[in-house]
């Protein structure tokens, strides 16, 4: 299993440490810490942690990294985050306090997102060596806005790898099932059963890929904040693509640079009707 190295982060995270302390009580979940999918390895795991923290409530995330051999130069790379938005009004309940040592407010959940992407990376060791990391073709993400399929088609013509369990199907979470699509190629069709208005009434979930940042988006926006805005709610969001090794040292091969940003968004009540709290920005970048 490979080791991280956190390149940056801001707000509730600090630069340079990976081991950051737990901040959940009673509702902490550690969902995927057994979950497993055939035809794939655990490239990396790491406990639930504080992705975001502010005085109205916070965020959890954990991170679950798997790999499947795809053609003899490329992995199949998916990454599955399990989310956990927590008000300050429910963390005050549990007698929650912030790493700082501050109580959350009493404010509800009122809105917040989770971006996710993927880079290379190039590293100069001395004036004769730099080290890089794999390519990334192919992304696809979910829950998604529709139940389109999805076919990853290797473009520069490897040998397939792919396991005997794609045959027949891999279910990866969310009503997702991926499998051999062309027995002449390497490639992999995604079937979509689920959307993001079937994952949640309120809060409302949507999904959008931004083109010119390249990047997954899944924002949440809660419609009775009196009534959903006051509870726990828990999320799954999932990323794939290829990770393309040609040319690249076995040390590299497997490893690229994760980016991760979230936001969350409070409401509360100055008198008799609800305000919206100022909005908290969160951003992390994992080397995996």
């Amino acid at each position: 299993m490979n080791t991280i190295l956190i390149i940056g982060a801001v707000c509730a995270l600090t630069t340079g440490q990976c081991n950051v302390e737990n901040n959940v009580s009673s509702y902490s979940t550690n969902r995927a810490n057994n979950i497993t999918y055939d035809g794939f390895d655990v490239l990396y795991r790491s406990e639930e942690f504080p992705a975001l923290e502010c005085d109205d409530g916070y965020i959890n995330t954990q991170i679950n990294v798997y790999n499947a051999p795809f053609t003899t130069k490329s992995n199949l790379i998916l990454v599955r985050l399990d989310n956990t938005i927590v008000p300050g009004h429910v963390a005050r309940l549990n007698n929650d306090t912030q790493e700082n040592g501050n109580s959350y407010k009493d404010y509800n959940f009122k809105a917040g997102y989770v971006h996710v992407y993927a880079t290379s990376w190039e590293k100069e060791v001395d004036y004769s060596l730099t080290l890089y990391s794999g390519q990334i073709l192919n992304e696809v993400a979910w829950p998604r806005s529709d139940k389109v399929q999805t076919t990853i088609t290797n473009s520069y013509g490897f040998e397939s790898t792919i396991g005997n369990e794609f045959e027949n199907g891999v279910s990866l979470g969310d009503g997702v099932t991926v499998k051999v699509g062309n027995s002449t190629s390497a490639s992999v069709t995604l079937s979509y059963t689920k959307t993001v208005s079937s994952i949640s009434n309120d809060p409302v979930m949507s999904y959008h890929y931004s083109s010119n940042d390249d990047r997954y988006e899944w924002s949440l926006e809660t419609l009775n904040v009196e009534v959903s805005g006051a509870v726990v709610y828990n999320f799954s969001t999932y990323y794939l693509f290829e990770l393309n090794d040609n040319g690249v040292l076995s040390d590299c091969q497997k490893s690229f640079d994760l980016h991760l940003d979230f936001m969350y968004q409070g409401a509360f009540k100055p008198l008799w009707w609800w305000a919206d709290g100022w909005e908290f920005n969160s951003s992390l970048t994992i080397r995996i």
